[in-house]
């Protein structure tokens, strides 16, 4: 099985005109081609909008609304797939992905088609320039998997090492996270960094986390967007 993952933009729809059409009618039609195994749509939607939330990061332009996850036994067969999607989004970047999941969700569920209750935060990374591929993987991969398990309040981590793009021009990207937050955490540091009640440990946990990052991180070659998850 494949793993697809297909960012997208639609500015100047009403977000909730856009998030129902495309949980109630593009998915279940993406759902249900030849193929097709699964398929999750997180965007920013108006849950997000809260007045201290956190700041999204963008460095494509258009910014990115959202992602679509779809398992497919092929990506050869995606035409008819990307044919649905530019029906209902204004444009989208595909990537080929490896999918890896060291912090499963077996906390929260939803009903099909129901919004998943937490902050689904989603990242783009681009390696830094002078780091080789491998080198940048095992930084990530490796190491700092165990920091962001321990100093976040996580409940579900979800790595993507992107393969190849799959569309023109898609930016070059080498990594797309996924990270399930308690929504406490969009307004909260301490909620966030799993110090909620305790200055000091928020310190070291934000603290190590930064430390971190700053070794395979490029924060000019990221995006950092924050939305709620749905599987169709």
């Amino acid at each position: 099985m494949e793993k697809m993952v297909y960012s997208f933009w639609h500015p100047g729809k009403d977000i909730k005109a856009l998030r129902d059409d495309l949980v109630q009618n593009l998915g279940p039609k993406l759902k249900a081609q030849a193929g097709v195994h699964g398929v999750q749509i997180n965007i920013a939607d108006e849950f997000l909008d809260v007045p201290g939330g956190l700041q999204p990061m963008f460095r494509q332009q258009p910014s990115v609304q959202g992602i679509f996850n779809i398992w497919v036994d092929t990506s050869f067969w995606r035409q008819p797939l990307e044919q649905l999607l530019a029906q209902h989004v204004a444009g989208f970047h595909g990537y080929s992905v490896v999918e890896s999941k060291p912090l499963v969700n077996t906390q929260r569920s939803a009903q099909p088609g129901q919004r998943l209750d937490a902050l689904s935060q989603i990242v783009f990374l681009e390696k830094p320039e002078a780091m080789e591929h491998q080198a940048w993987l095992a930084d990530w991969l490796n190491r700092h998997t165990r920091v962001a398990i321990d100093t976040q309040s996580t409940f579900g981590y979800v790595q993507n090492v992107v393969l190849r793009p799959l569309t023109p021009n898609a930016p070059a990207t080498h990594g797309i996270i996924e990270e399930l937050f308690p929504f406490e955490a969009f307004t909260s540091p301490h909620a966030f960094y799993d110090a909620v009640g305790d200055e000091e440990t928020l310190k070291r946990h934000f603290k190590a986390m930064m430390d971190s990052c700053a070794s395979f991180i490029d924060r000019d070659r990221m995006d950092i967007i924050h939305t709620s998850q749905y599987i169709i």
